[in-house]
């Protein structure tokens, strides 16, 4: 009995140490760094695009011009992983990350022609990570797109959409082998839609209704393959009530007159 009473006054004394020192982890939270990407890239150069995200915090996307700066606080003690691209060039890096970024104020980061260089009293630079190539390009362009579709939607507030008569209604159909990994799906228009993320099971049906004659792009991921494609567009989709669309090891198939016919092959890195 000695040693259980013992046990039991030892957790009771954590417990309250915890407590007690919850405010201080409180305040070391709030002093946490400010990360700054500064565009030093050369003069009159196509726009950066970047993009922040942490475990449980999405900064979407920015863009900006040669000579300015993108700054954001840091909330949690997490990592930030930071994506960009810069004409055919692109790199992911930790924007943020401990034990590295510790007892900081301010991190900075120099986005030049060779790289993305690293300092902590923006007077001492060190190069961390060169630019890279590749086909993954397409990749984080067509994610920079989506976000920024998503962040145009929501921070124009509700639009309302005048649906159009007759138009047809989409299925996109994961016929991807049993027990495969779930599909990634987001749809968006330019035109003030973004239908979101949406994560498929096998035998699985996403389906939407368009609302407006503007073209809908479908981008999807499954294991290391992604593709993109128009999955309603005019006209070809004229004058259709339901249009089908069937995603397979292959790539994504689209109903023709009584047929599947491969619309997009899967591309790989």
């Amino acid at each position: 009995m000695a040693t259980w009473i013992q046990q039991f006054l030892l957790f009771s004394s954590l417990a309250l140490c915890v407590l007690s020192a919850r405010p201080v982890e409180d305040h070391a939270e709030q002093n946490l760094p400010t990360v700054q990407i500064i565009n030093s890239l050369p003069p009159n150069s196509p726009p950066l695009n970047v993009s922040c995200s942490s475990k449980n915090i999405e900064l979407g996307a920015r863009s900006f011009s040669a000579g300015q700066v993108y700054e954001f606080k840091v909330q949690q003690k997490d990592t930030y992983s930071c994506a960009a691209q810069w004409q055919r060039y692109i790199e992911s890096w930790n924007g943020f990350e401990l034990p590295r970024d510790e007892n900081h104020g301010t991190v900075y980061w120099l986005v030049k022609k060779d790289g993305f260089y690293l300092s902590w009293d923006k007077a001492s630079w060190v190069l961390e990570n060169p630019w890279g190539t590749g086909s993954m390009a397409t990749r984080i362009q067509q994610f920079l797109l989506l976000s920024s579709l998503a962040l145009w939607v929501l921070s124009a507030g509700p639009v309302e959409v005048q649906a159009e008569q007759n138009l047809p209604t989409v299925q996109i159909i994961n016929s991807m082998p049993p027990n495969s990994p779930k599909v990634t799906l987001r749809v968006a228009s330019g035109n003030n839609i973004y239908l979101g993320q949406h994560h498929l099971s096998v035998d699985e049906i996403y389906k939407f209704k368009v609302e407006q004659e503007k073209k809908y792009y479908c981008v999807v991921e499954w294991q290391q393959y992604f593709t993109s494609w128009p999955c309603f567009e005019l006209p070809r989709d004229h004058n259709q009530e339901f249009l089908y669309w069937l995603m397979k090891k292959e790539g994504i198939y689209r109903w023709e007159k009584a047929d599947w016919v491969l619309e997009s092959p899967w591309i790989t890195d």
